[in-house]
């Protein structure tokens, strides 16, 4: 089998794309919080927090995949070019999602499932203290890896814009925290 091994380059290209993805994370977090905030009483309002939802989990599904492939998949006796938290020196581990929050993230984002119409409406959106806080984390870990391993040699804005995402998703996690503390 033909084994892939990302060049020092590649590592550094990707590092603004998986910057992206736990921002989208992040950002769609806190966008959501302002959506249950509004008390415009926008008939929209709904349909808007499902389709930030969606999206969150596409991205969410990106980063269970960086965070816990030991392994590039395999095509045709090939390693395909995934990109790794391993690959950066990060660890790859499970992160801890129950099953059935996994299953929903799947199904309720790229299928069109019988068990779907089980649900009540209020259960369509997905706890966020069982998959999100978890994923953040995981992905404030990963920030700090970062910044102290693999920026030294980047200009300082790099440095600077992944601080401020570690920031956000610190106080992230302090949000929820308090909420589900409530």
């Amino acid at each position: 089998m033909q084994k892939f091994t990302p060049a020092d380059e590649q590592l550094n290209k990707m590092l603004p794309h998986i910057h992206f993805e736990i921002c989208q994370v992040t950002e769609t977090l806190w966008a959501d919080t302002s959506i249950r905030n509004d008390s415009s009483g926008s008939s929209c309002q709904s349909q808007v927090n499902h389709a930030l939802w969606e999206s969150c989990l596409i991205h969410v599904r990106i980063l269970l995949d960086f965070f816990e492939f030991e392994k590039r998949r395999v095509r045709y006796d090939r390693e395909m070019d995934d990109v790794l938290s391993l690959d950066y020196g990060f660890s790859a581990q499970k992160v801890e999602i129950a099953s059935y929050y996994r299953d929903r993230v799947s199904k309720d984002l790229a299928h069109l499932t019988y068990s779907r119409a089980d649900r009540i409406p209020n259960e369509s959106v997905l706890p966020i203290t069982r998959i999100f806080l978890p994923l953040l984390q995981r992905c404030a870990l990963f920030c700090e890896h970062i910044l102290s391993s693999h920026l030294a040699d980047q200009p300082p804005k790099y440095s600077l814009a992944w601080e401020i995402l570690l920031e956000r998703i610190n106080s992230l996690v302090e949000l929820i925290d308090r909420n589900t503390n409530q």
